[in-house]
C-alpha cells in the first residue's frame, strides 16, 4: 500500500512540476490534459457487464496511450505514458506488457489473467510477475481490467483509494 501511495505522489509531482514550465514544448512532452472516467463511454457502459479472459485477450494486444488517472487527488494532467501488450511466442496463457514514459522503456512484465466471479458478474483480473519494473518504477499491471475495442482501464483498487489508469488504443 505504501508503494501505491508513493507512486501516486510521484505522478502528482510530475504533473505539478510541469504546470510552471514555459511553453517551450517541455511540458507538452511531460504531461497531457487528463480525461476523466466520464469521457470513456464504452468502459462506463461495461461496468456491470460480465467479461471473460478470451474477450480481454481479443482486445488487449497493441499500443495504448494513457489518457487519465483516477486517484485520491484529482489530476488535470497525465504523464506522457503508453503501454504495449504483446503476445509471447509459444505462451497462450500470458502476455508481455511494456511501459513507456516520454518514449523511453521504463519496464516490462509478464502478465497473467484470471477469471473472478463476484455475485453474478464475471470480472478479469491481471497480475504480474514483478512488483516493480526493472527501473524501480511502480508496476501498475495488476488489478481489475475493463476493456473495449478502443478503451482500457487498469484498476489497481480505486475502491480502496488506489489508482486506476485510463487508456485509449493508438495502434
Amino acid at each position: 500500500m505504501r508503494k501505491q501511495f508513493l507512486a501516486i505522489g510521484i505522478l502528482c509531482l510530475v504533473g505539478l512540476g510541469s504546470c510552471n514550465k514555459s511553453d517551450d514544448g517541455i511540458s507538452a512532452r511531460l504531461a497531457k490534459v487528463s480525461e476523466s472516467l466520464k469521457d470513456f463511454d464504452c468502459i462506463n457502459k461495461a461496468v456491470d457487464k460480465s467479461l471473460t479472459i478470451s474477450e480481454v485477450r481479443s482486445k488487449i494486444f497493441g499500443e495504448w496511450q494513457l489518457k487519465g488517472m483516477i486517484t485520491m487527488l484529482p489530476t488535470k494532467e497525465v504523464p506522457d505514458s503508453k503501454v504495449i501488450f504483446k503476445k509471447i511466442a509459444g505462451d497462450t496463457d500470458n502476455v508481455l506488457g511494456e511501459y513507456y514514459l516520454n518514449g523511453k522503456l521504463k519496464g516490462s512484465a509478464v502478465c497473467t489473467f484470471k477469471q473472478v466471479n463476484i455475485e453474478q458478474t464475471s470480472y478479469v483480473t491481471m497480475s504480474s510477475d514483478k512488483e516493480m519494473f526493472d527501473a524501480d518504477t511502480y508496476n501498475f499491471f495488476r488489478g481489475n481490467i475493463r476493456i473495449c475495442d478502443e478503451e482500457l482501464m487498469i484498476d489497481n483498487g480505486m475502491a480502496f483509494d488506489a489508482p486506476a489508469y485510463l487508456f485509449r488504443k493508438i495502434k
